[in-house]
């Protein structure tokens, strides 16, 4: 027997279509029939509409940050020979974190020391020795020229009587003269030696130069000594010993733990909802909120992220406090004690922006226009379109305005 397989081959195809044409017929048919289920007498899940407490919030993550946080520089430069403070250590105020090699500020130091010790000796010695010893002087000066002054003008009288010859008198004029001259020179040295004398002056210009010398090596000699300005933390080390630094180098930060503030990024569609002094609970992980506040909204949108900064002020109480610790943030936008509020899957945008939903009356679902709050959280406050008791319908594409439902 020969087979024509031309023609069985054209007999397949024959067959093979009319399968397929059979077979989208069922599944038009299919459709159809789930629609008219859905338009009439399907099953549809709904809700019914109360009032109650509403609340908006912002669900976030952030980080803490110390509000007074201090930056260490060095004012030298040389070799860091010390830097044993590690990240995260505790240091109180005056501990030394870094030492930076100085031999030519601590020789400086010695020299300048033994200037201010001389200086204050030569002064100790003038106040002490020189100027009591000058008023002694100066005592035994007036008593001679008190005496000499006596027997001067004695001398005056006698001699113009013709009682004393003309060398007693000369002798005794010559010795007035003499005890005058001792008497200013003593009382120029006593006057130098007292109050503010020239010599006095003069010493104690020394004093305070060789002082303020040595106090100034004293301060450059304190630079190569970095200290912790405040009680606190070790939040950021940034050499360590062995390194070269330059002045105006930064070498770490510190910061108080008394302190701190929340920082996070928001999305920018919240920028026109978010207000300072709105409430702000804070918590760690699992842990207790508590309460805080926005303090600070920046007028900035990060091109990059689409973000903005927002600041909040933390609980005085708050008792997990390290800095860059990330934390749960829960800003409230909004709450009302008593309205209506719907979840945001039952709401339909129509073509010209507005809003509306399906309102279930009688059997049938009925398109009913609504004006809501800020579509910013899945729960969305009806401002207007819906009542208490209402029945709502959860939107499907095969709902029309009209159709009958069963829920």
């Amino acid at each position: 027997m020969k087979y024509d397989f031309r023609k069985i081959r054209g007999d397949f195809m024959a067959v093979r279509k009319k399968v397929f044409i059979g077979a989208g017929v069922l599944v038009l048919a299919i459709v159809v029939i789930v629609m008219i289920m859905n338009g009439k007498g399907g099953k549809a899940d709904s809700l019914k509409i109360a009032t109650g407490p509403y609340s908006q919030n912002i669900l976030a993550v952030g980080k803490l940050v110390p509000a007074l946080e201090t930056e260490l520089k060095s004012e030298v430069s040389g070799n860091v020979l010390k830097a044993d403070a590690s990240e995260g250590a505790a240091v109180s105020k005056n501990d030394i974190l870094f030492v930076i090699d100085n031999k030519d500020a601590g020789f400086n130091v010695t020299e300048r020391l033994a200037g201010y010790q001389t200086a204050k000796a030569q002064y100790a010695d003038l106040t002490s020795a020189q100027l009591p010893e000058a008023k002694q002087k100066l005592a035994q000066a007036e008593a001679e020229k008190t005496a000499a002054t006596d027997l001067y003008n004695d001398s005056v009288t006698l001699y113009q009587e013709g009682a004393i010859s003309q060398n007693d008198f000369l002798d005794a004029e010559s010795r007035y003269q003499a005890a005058l001259s001792l008497y200013d020179v003593a009382l120029h040295n006593f006057e130098s030696f007292s109050g503010n004398g020239s010599l006095r002056s003069q010493s104690l210009a020394q004093l305070n130069s060789a002082k303020a010398a040595y106090d100034q090596a004293v301060a450059d000699a304190g630079k190569y000594q970095i200290k912790a300005g405040q009680d606190g933390v070790l939040i950021k080390k940034l050499i360590e010993a062995g390194s070269y630094v330059q002045p105006g180098q930064t070498l770490a930060f510190t910061a108080s733990l008394d302190d701190f503030y929340v920082t996070t990024e928001l999305d920018e569609r919240y920028f026109a909802y978010v207000k300072v002094g709105m409430k702000a609970d804070i918590s760690v992980g699992e842990g207790a909120k508590y309460s805080g506040s926005v303090s600070s909204v920046s007028a900035k949108i990060d091109e990059s992220t689409g973000t903005f900064g927002v600041r909040i002020a933390l609980a005085k109480d708050f008792p997990d406090k390290a800095a860059g610790l990330t934390v749960n943030i829960d800003i409230t936008l909004d709450t009302q004690p008593s309205v209506i509020s719907i979840p945001q899957s039952y709401l339909v945008k129509d073509a010209d922006g507005s809003f509306y939903v399906w309102k279930y009356v009688g059997g049938k679902v009925s398109k009913t226009p609504v004006v809501t709050g800020p579509a910013l959280t899945q729960t969305l406050l009806i401002k207007s379109g819906l009542a208490e008791g209402d029945i709502i319908v959860s939107p499907t594409p095969a709902l029309k305005d009209g159709g009958t439902v069963s829920i």
